[in-house]
């Protein structure tokens, strides 16, 4: 079977859900062949965009059994180029921004949706998008070789003694990383040399930037850029943090409790499925308690280690990439059989 990936982005959960199927799925005799389509599928949509990706979309899908849209954009471009209940698929890992009947009509044009969680399910399905089915991404195993605490830190020339609390992402407003450099002056008054490092790029990069330079301590906050190896990045930290405003998944939550990294996550969308609070994660709800959280959780070393096992316990049993790998072949041979 071979099957087409299309996707609009390089980085992030998805990407990197998308490429660790491709590779499990070789296994199971089915060939994907990823397609990065960024540059040719705007964010706008109308006849004077959708005919012209469309004609380039069916063009692409001819040698190949099935597509699988990653993302509601690349949905809508399946939806135009190959219509109703043809051999394609979607995931949705995000929640919907909007969920106008116009745009459920185009999800409603695939074979299955594919919602990251529970969340995005009740989303879409209360907004009466059809033929949806839940099936959460799952987490690669850590790989062999990913460097141990004090290594990772030297490799991104940071102190090996101060706590090290971190995010992972793009540099976007929704994911909350400026209320995350904020914290810090609240952390700061009671754990004076921890630091803050950001992993990612984006558009707010800039912004980000100015928010740490109004802080007492901007040497101890690092905007380190895109990384190549999540895993070498997120084992560098005591502390993980995920402070998005509004998510249907998180693939770097997953990776950081792989490792055993003790993670928080804000409780909106999918987030609050990832973790029990207080067994194998923590939550907080609101920008102006995240600094204390951070704090408070900080002053209790055993409570991080516990978490941190039980973390490492559910991303592996609950989230483990096998079972999101066999349902997504059972889907495929399902639809390019017909059944």
């Amino acid at each position: 079977m071979k099957v087409l990936y299309l996707l609009r982005q390089s980085l992030g959960g998805i990407a990197t859900h998308a490429r660790d199927l491709k590779a499990a799925l070789s296994a199971h005799e089915i060939d994907v062949q990823i397609e990065d389509a960024t540059d040719w599928i705007p964010n706008e949509t109308g006849p004077k965009f959708d005919k012209v990706v469309s004609k380039r979309l069916r063009g692409l899908a001819e040698s190949f059994d099935l597509v699988h849209a990653f993302g509601y954009r690349s949905a809508w471009a399946c939806s135009e180029a190959f219509g109703h209940k043809e051999a394609w698929v979607y995931t949705a890992y995000d929640l919907p921004k909007t969920t106008h009947r116009v745009f459920i009509s185009h999800l409603n044009d695939a074979q299955t949706g594919i919602c990251a969680s529970r969340a995005i399910f009740r989303a879409l399905d209360d907004a009466i998008a059809i033929d949806l089915t839940t099936l959460s991404p799952g987490v690669r195993p850590v790989p062999a070789g990913v460097p141990d605490r004090d290594e990772a830190r030297r490799l991104l020339g940071l102190p090996q003694e101060p706590k090290i609390v971190g995010g992972l992402g793009r540099l976007v407003p929704e994911r909350g990383f400026k209320t995350l450099i904020e914290a810090m002056g609240v952390v700061w008054a009671h754990h004076p040399d921890a630091h803050l490092v950001i992993a990612g790029d984006g558009p707010e990069r800039t912004i980000l930037e100015a928010a740490k330079g109004t802080l007492i301590r901007p040497e101890q906050v690092k905007l380190v850029g895109r990384v190549d190896d999540a895993f070498a990045f997120l084992a560098a930290l005591d502390f993980f943090v995920v402070p998005s405003l509004r998510a249907g998944f998180s693939m770097a939550a997953l990776e950081a409790m792989s490792l055993g990294v003790p993670t928080t996550v804000r409780a909106t969308g999918g987030l609050v499925e990832l973790v029990e609070p207080d067994i194998s994660g923590f939550v907080f709800r609101q920008d102006q308690e995240l600094g204390a959280h951070i704090s408070e959780i900080l002053d209790l070393p055993l409570t991080l280690e516990t978490v941190g096992m039980a973390g490492r316990l559910r991303a592996t049993e609950t989230y483990g990439l096998e079972p999101c790998v066999e349902g997504i072949v059972e889907i495929y041979r399902n639809i390019v059989s017909g059944d």
